[in-house]
Parts: structure tokens; sequence; C-alpha cells
């Protein structure tokens, strides 16, 4: 038998392992994880192919989690922040490294696309370890061969409620944002904006949630719409699923102009 021991994780105290909310309880959830270097790097560079496969099983454990429990746990966006891989974190010295690297972005990229074809809205941005430390960039950079905007693109028109919203350089999916809409009716509620943002060149991602409240439009001919203030219900996200960033909002009420230009929340009936 062998036994291992996280050294920096003696203070932590296990949890209850049954300790995820209960869904009744929230509207929405997003998966975050991040920094699975290792095991991608494991499950190309052991020698035996069944120990590769124990390390590539680890990852399709998460991947396969998500999937099977998107609809219970209410899963509305699921991010990866970066560091997928281990190996590409500067140039590689040799064709022994550049194989090692490219094999490692293939298990990756196999295991994220359990997302892309189960439909789940998500996203991957890089860390230092898939760039080689932020100079790697650009449409022709191997992280964009394997997580690049045209993936997305493609795997985004499965999605529910939600879109890929772009890239921060043409070709270049490093750093990107997407949308999703959520609440307890699908489109009733906010818009919240999903930005992953790397912070800096060579650093790790953060997540960032912004959320733009929509308006709230009556059944009554020529009504305009309702503040955000009036005391609506904002839907409420898990809270073992918040993301590792801030959450922002911004209110659009009513302001009560007359005629062009329009209301900043959007409604054309607004008269008062």
């Amino acid at each position: 038998m062998v036994t291992g021991e996280d050294p920096f994780a003696d203070d932590i105290e296990p949890g209850d392992p049954n300790g995820f909310a209960d869904p009744s309880a929230y509207d929405f959830s997003i998966v975050h994880f991040t920094d699975t270097q290792y095991i991608s790097e494991g499950a190309v560079e052991q020698e035996t192919a069944e120990e590769r496969a124990v390390w590539e099983s680890a990852y399709a454990g998460i991947v396969n989690w998500i999937k099977d429990n998107k609809d219970q746990r209410k899963i509305s966006y699921v991010a990866h922040t970066g560091d997928i891989i281990e190996n590409n974190i500067r140039k590689p010295a040799d064709e022994s490294m550049q194989r090692q690297i490219v094999g490692e972005f293939e298990v990756s990229s196999k295991q994220q696309r359990v997302l892309d074809d189960a439909g789940i809205p998500n996203g991957v941005i890089a860390g230092n370890h898939d760039n080689q430390s932020g100079t790697e960039e650009g449409p022709g950079a191997l992280y964009n061969q394997y997580y690049g905007p045209s993936r997305y693109q493609t795997a985004s028109q499965g999605w529910q409620h939600a879109e890929y919203g772009g890239p921060w350089k043409e070709g270049d999916n490093q750093n990107h944002y997407d949308l999703f809409l959520r609440g307890r009716a699908g489109l009733r509620g906010g818009r919240p904006v999903v930005r992953p943002v790397t912070q800096g060149r060579g650093r790790m991602g953060r997540l960032d949630l912004q959320e733009v409240p929509q308006p709230r439009r009556t059944g009554r001919s020529g009504s305009g719409c309702r503040p955000p203030s009036t005391g609506r219900r904002t839907p409420r996200a898990a809270s073992p699923a918040r993301p590792s960033g801030s959450a922002r909002g911004r209110s659009t009420g009513c302001r009560g102009r007359r005629g062009p230009p329009r209301c900043p929340t959007g409604c054309r009936g607004c008269r008062r």
C-alpha cells in the first residue's frame, strides 16, 4: 500500500463529505477548478499504460462528475482558470520535452471535451504553465491549437442560455469572456457576465462575475420598466460553488426620460 500526505494541508479541516448545499436553496451554481497540471503530466510521462490511465482517470473523474450532476446541482457555468498542463512553462529544450507538452495538451483537451459534448457552458484560460510564462501569445501559440476561439464558437452552439463572448485578441483565446443567463425561470432575472481574465503575463487566472440587472416588464399597455431597487428577488448562487474573484453589480433602473434616447434598461414604453 502506498499512502500520501500533504504537509501543507495538515491544518485544514476535512469537512462534511456530504456538505453540498441543498439545490432547493439556490438558483444556480458555478463550478471552478484549476491547476490540473500534475494530472495531465502524469497521464503522459508514466512508464506503463496502466499507470498513465490511473492519472488520466483523475481528470476524467472531475469532468464526469460535473456532467453527471449538472442538472441536480443546477450548474450554469464551468471555469478552469489555468495551469491545465505542467511543462509548457518555458520553451522546450528538446524534442522529447516537446512531445511531452503536446501529450499533456492532448490529454487535457480530450477530458475538457466531455463538458463540450455534454452541452455545458465552460471556458478555459491559460496559466503560466500553459503559455511559456506568458511569452507564447497569438494565434500560433500551442495553447490555441487546443483551446482556441473556434473550439468554443462551435461548442457554444450547443449551450442553452449562454454564449461564447470572444477572445481578448484576434485568434488568441488565452483570455476571453463568456455570457450566461441564470435565474429561477431561466431567462428571468439578471444577466451576469462571466469574464475569465489573466492578471498580467504568465500569472494565474481569475474569474470575475459582473451582474447587469434586466428590466421587469408589466402586462399593462404602454407600461415601462421597474427600477431594480423596488425589492424584486435576486436569484442566489450556491454558496459552495462561489467563484474566486468578485461579484460586482450595477443598477440600470429607469430614469424617466421621455422619447429618445431610450431608457438605459432598454424599455420602449417608458413615459414616466
